[in-house]
């Protein structure tokens, strides 16, 4: 009397190896599909428009309401301990960091913040009375 067994299913080590090579494959490719780090520094850029258009705005109302000129440019405004220089009423691309509190941890200089090479944020003052400032993202390399 001769009894055979019929293997069915996997062994529980052929189980464990098949599990291992995927855990391995999904630690290895899956943060080349998933980059979150750009979302996260483009969303960085965009918190710091927000902010710099804020600044303006609220420079061009604390000007307003000291009655200063906002037909021409060069005018002198104190904020704080801080001077800022204004174009038809809102802060130069020079001067708007002194009114900003945070950057996002972007270096900065004359408007320009910049988290690393191709993603930026420049900020412009209007180039005439009656017009607004404008913030510019560059993300293509975020």
């Amino acid at each position: 009397m001769s009894t055979s067994r019929k293997q069915q299913g996997f062994t529980l080590i052929e189980l464990i190896v098949v599990i291992v090579i995927l855990g391995i494959l999904a630690a290895t490719a899956l943060p080349k599909f998933v980059d979150l780090s750009s979302d996260a520094r483009i969303s960085v850029l965009n918190g710091i428009k927000g902010s710099l258009l804020s600044a303006a705005n609220m420079a061009y109302g604390k000007a307003a309401a000291q009655g200063l000129s906002l037909t021409t440019t060069g005018v002198a405004m104190s904020v704080g301990t801080a001077t800022v220089s204004l174009d038809y009423g809102f802060p130069t691309a020079a001067t708007i960091n002194n009114l900003m509190q945070d950057t996002g941890g972007a270096s900065h200089a004359a408007g320009v913040y910049t988290l690393q090479t191709g993603c930026t944020a420049t900020y412009a003052a209007p180039a005439a009375a009656g017009s607004s400032p404008t913030v510019t993202l560059a993300t293509g390399s975020c």
